[in-house]
């Protein structure tokens, strides 16, 4: 079984959720059982793609407390990244084993 994390990650990503496994996440994430949250902070940036236009990123910051698994933070900041979007500031600490 997982600690207990206090999670704030903040970053960016693709408007239409990137790929499979984080529209998985955010699925996730915007569920009533989760003591962790996703905010939308605004459009943080707009990258060109190959057959012309701009594909819009938004900001968002990942917050709260739950008992998650260091394997799926970090799989969501590997999605976060497989999908072209950043992370800009990570801060998650171990509440149960000393903060």
């Amino acid at each position: 079984m997982a600690n207990v994390k206090r999670i704030r990650i903040e970053g960016d990503l693709p408007f239409n959720g990137g790929d499979e496994g984080m529209v998985c996440f955010l699925g996730w994430l915007n569920t009533p059982i989760s003591g962790v949250r996703i905010t939308w902070l605004g459009r943080s940036r707009l990258e060109p793609v190959e057959n012309g236009g701009r594909l819009a990123f938004y900001a968002f910051r990942l917050e709260g407390e739950e008992a998650l698994s260091w394997g799926w933070i970090s799989s969501f900041k590997e999605s976060v990244i497989r999908c072209g979007g950043r992370i800009t500031s990570d801060h998650v600490t171990d509440l149960e084993a000393g903060g």
